[in-house]
């Protein structure tokens, strides 16, 4: 799933262009050069400060400009995931955290059962026995 973001640089208050982060599985390449691992492979989809340069910077490219529409490296602490994406990325991960306590509770609910009906047969057992 790709995610639409804004790319920053040198630091995440200076937004230099808008991308979307390319995901996926397999080892990435780009221009030939492994993604490094703190990077996400993005493509530039617009500039708003074309003559800023790259935060890691090819043999291609060394300006936002330059990249556009291609692919680049940038690195993970300076790419800022889009506000809608992010919330539905939060509202699935509530969905799944309430999915886990109530699987919890559940489990817990049905334990507290089993425990109460055996301490149930437990003291007939008993009381037959001491009759």
């Amino acid at each position: 799933m790709d995610m639409k973001c804004k790319l920053a640089h040198p630091d995440r208050r200076n937004i230099v262009a808008e991308g979307t982060i390319l995901y996926s599985s397999s080892e990435q390449i780009i221009h030939g050069v492994p993604l490094p691992a703190d990077c996400y492979k993005v493509s530039i989809g617009k500039t708003i400060k074309p003559a800023a340069f790259l935060p890691i910077q090819s043999g291609e490219h060394k300006t936002v400009g330059e990249a556009f529409e291609s692919f680049v490296a940038w690195p993970k602490s300076l790419v800022i995931p889009d506000s809608k994406v992010r919330q539905t990325t939060s509202n699935e991960h509530k969905e799944k955290q309430n999915k886990k306590e109530q699987k919890i509770f559940t489990t817990v609910t049905q334990l507290k059962t089993r425990t109460h009906t055996r301490s149930t047969f437990n003291k007939k057992n008993i009381d037959l026995d001491d009759a």
